[in-house]
């Protein structure tokens, strides 16, 4: 948060005791959005800024030591309407965000399907076990998903044996 110098930080208020040992300036989404009406994809207008940062992104890189990288704007739209197009998502689809928040992939899965106006999933806090995670895809209706290949891995097989997927 120093590196990065941050001057306000938004979080779920379940986290308010662990930012409170933060130099910073904290707001809960619940104080901004206590009772948040949905919004319609199509009522979302904005414009981005070729010099505006999106976000920095930590990693240690080579070198060990973290760092932030900055990601403009203009670099994350572009990312988005690429995975939009590649994807072809609508507003049928249902997309589960998979990726750690703390991951920049997170970035594409929840904003690319937000975009689309597709319904987004968040994950749920533990890992589960492939038969789990397969129960969830299907219950869930789940029609687009962007796992790691080693996760995918243990995933697909139960999921293309069980019948009610398809």
């Amino acid at each position: 948060l120093a590196d990065a110098r941050v001057q306000l930080l938004l979080i779920d208020a379940a986290l308010r005791d662990e930012a409170a040992a933060a130099d910073v300036d904290v707001v809960t989404l619940e104080q901004i959005l206590p009772d948040a009406p949905a919004i319609a994809v199509d009522d979302v207008r904005g414009e981005w800024d070729d010099a505006q940062l999106a976000y920095v992104v930590y990693t240690s890189g080579s070198t060990g030591v973290p760092k932030g990288v900055m990601v403009g704007q203009s670099a994350l739209v572009h990312h988005l309407h690429t995975i939009q197009h590649q994807y072809v998502y609508t507003r049928n689809d249902r997309v589960l965000q998979f990726a750690n928040v703390g991951f920049d992939t997170a970035a594409e899965q929840i904003f690319a399907a937000l975009l689309s106006g597709a319904a987004l999933h968040l994950r749920s806090e533990h890992l589960q076990g492939a038969a789990e995670f397969s129960r969830c895809l299907v219950q869930r209706r789940i029609s687009t998903i962007d796992l790691p290949p080693s996760y995918a891995a243990d995933v697909l097989p139960p999921l293309f044996a069980d019948d009610a997927f398809w």
